[in-house]
């Protein structure tokens, strides 16, 4: 019945008045999920459009797509399964995102886990007894006591060593070694083998175990079905069945959380780099080849749009198509002057980095002269003209895609105009010949070629998948990120997210915040203040448990019977 209200308002309205509920979302996957084949069940991972508002929901589901073949080495494009009009699914295998990179989504993942605190429970200790001719086993290096002076430190017996037991004592068993015969502590051993004779001493083998009291582990959201969530997880082998599509974006179109931290779920790795020379293996990079038959070629860049220095720009022929690497620097003058130190004699401290991947599209990186990836840019180098944001910093990939409308920027080349335009004498010279012949190959040979070659591979990608051009697509990027993270989260966003009418939302946060003696939190009182305080997104993700959990407490009044009424 729910649906079929939503989808009545939907026709009465541009939007729905609110979303379907994580809750739904599970049932909904669980009733896809086991349809499929085992195989693909283990490797399905679903994603919830629902907090998508529905007249954004065609534009996001291109930049879904888009993003994630932007994160698939995948020859063929990746291309989500609609299972119901608000939840997708992919198959993990397609854009080769390894498993143990995904299950690491559950410890950051807000909407589908929550944090919950864990109490030491003692296990039952059950003691074992030791007779005489059993064997036992030392569980760590121990003293070892002389057999006629039983307090008498004798020397050590290291860990994991076999004896037989053949008499014990006040705590202690006596054991025949090849040194003699020497007591040990039976809290310093374990039974291993048995044998028939009478007992004569005793000793614990079951230790203590649980988590420490305050550790906190993630797990399924208490707001969720929890049979459902258990069947869903059994089934697909994750505890990450389900995420927010939304969320699964801003996570992963970056080298880092908003934090600032790695958490090991993020863009390169989901991509599966580590370093250059993962990225290189990735396009199908071999510099030396590369150079041996000339498909390399260089610009120089005097004064750039982007960077804050001058710059060279070197483009190599791939597998899979061109790297294009720019090397950037932190001033302007002696090894890093761009246009007196050409080739190798320019000293760069950071690259930035566009490559072709199997699907033609664009890897992005960020690297330092070491060839070590970083997160983003050096605010040294450049910085982000089309943020959202105070957050200046070039992140990998999102700042790349959507600073770079054209797919790659147009390059403004000094080398080809100062050395190919007269007046001057102004040539390239080197007294070793075949330095000059590189030079002249690299520096003054036709640029637009390749140039304008690589933006059509990209852009005919893009248009297939898409069906919008390199500006559209980079817009499109750019406002996704904003609506989600960029964006104070109102009142009625809220509600529609959380998938209840913003009255019902208010009178839950409010009885919520009586029952709590007035001791809520900030952000959620600010909802019910009047006017409201909009919050950010990384405060939604923090209190979404306590908004869920407001919710679940909430019983709606019930309705007054009119006195006249028949």
């Amino acid at each position: 019945m729910r649906r079929f209200l939503l989808a009545l308002v939907c026709l009465l309205t541009a939007d729905a008045l609110y979303a379907s509920t994580p809750a739904e979302t599970a049932s909904i996957a669980l009733k896809d999920v086991q349809k499929l084949p085992i195989d693909v069940q283990q490797n399905s991972r679903y994603f919830w459009l629902g907090a998508v508002p529905e007249k954004d929901r065609e534009q996001f589901g291109k930049v879904f797509a888009f993003h994630v073949n932007c994160i698939s080495r995948n020859a063929d494009f990746v291309k989500p399964v609609a299972v119901a009009d608000d939840v997708w699914r992919i198959d993990i295998r397609d854009p080769e995102w390894k498993r143990e990179v995904y299950e690491k989504l559950a410890d950051v993942e807000p909407y589908f886990h929550a944090k919950v605190q864990t109490v030491l429970v003692p296990a039952v200790v059950t003691t074992a007894v030791i007779a005489v001719g059993d064997t036992i086993k030392t569980v760590r290096k121990c003293n070892a006591y002389w057999e006629n002076a039983p307090n008498r430190v004798r020397g050590q017996i290291d860990a994991g060593d076999d004896f037989k037991a053949i008499g014990a004592s006040d705590g202690k068993v006596l054991i025949d070694t090849s040194v003699g015969k020497v007591w040990v502590s039976t809290s310093d051993v374990e039974k291993v083998g048995s044998s028939a004779s009478g007992g004569v001493a005793q000793t614990p083998q079951v230790p203590t175990v649980g988590q420490k009291v305050g550790d906190a582990v993630t797990a399924s959201a208490p707001w969720l079905p929890a049979e459902t969530m258990t069947t869903l997880i059994n089934l697909t082998q994750s505890q990450v069945p389900l995420v927010r599509a939304d969320w699964f974006f801003a996570q992963t179109c970056r080298a880092i959380g908003r934090n600032g931290k790695a958490d090991g779920a993020n863009y390169f790795d989901f991509l599966g780099v580590k370093n250059q020379k993962d990225a290189e293996d990735l396009a199908g990079l071999d510099r030396k080849k590369a150079q041996k038959i000339q498909r390399e070629i260089a610009a120089i860049v005097a004064e750039s749009g982007v960077a804050l220095n001058n710059r060279q720009i070197f483009r190599f022929g791939t597998i899979a198509g061109s790297w294009w690497e720019t090397r950037d620097v932190e001033e302007n003058d002696g090894a890093k002057n761009a246009t007196r130190q050409l080739d190798e004699d320019f000293k760069a401290d950071a690259l930035e980095v566009y490559f072709t991947l199997p699907n033609r599209l664009f890897g992005l990186l960020a690297l330092n002269n070491k060839g070590e990836l970083q997160a983003t840019v050096p605010d040294k180098i450049a910085s982000d003209s089309k943020t959202t944001s105070k957050d200046a910093r070039i992140h990998s990939s999102l700042g790349c895609i959507r600073c770079h409308d054209p797919g790659l920027q147009p390059i403004e080349d000094w080398a080809r105009q100062f050395y190919a335009q007269p007046p001057g004498d102004a040539k390239l010279y080197s007294p070793d010949y075949e330095k000059l012949k590189r030079l002249k190959r690299l520096y003054l040979t036709p640029l637009e070629d390749d140039y304008e070659g690589d933006q059509v591979v990209y852009a005919k990608a893009l248009k297939r998948l898409t069906g919008w051009k390199p500006a559209e697509a980079a817009k499109a990027y750019g406002l996704v990120w904003q609506k989600y993270a960029d964006t104070s989260v109102t009142g009625k966003a809220f509600a529609f997210e959380l998938g209840v009418p913003y009255e019902t939302m208010i009178d839950a946060f409010k009885a919520y915040a009586k029952s709590q003696a007035g001791n809520l939190d900030p952000v959620l009182i600010g909802f019910i203040k009047v006017p409201e305080f909009a919050s950010r997104r990384e405060y939604i993700e923090e209190i979404y448990p306590a908004a869920q959990q407001a919710l679940q407490a909430y019983k709606p009044p019930e309705k007054k019977k009119e006195e006249n009424a028949p």
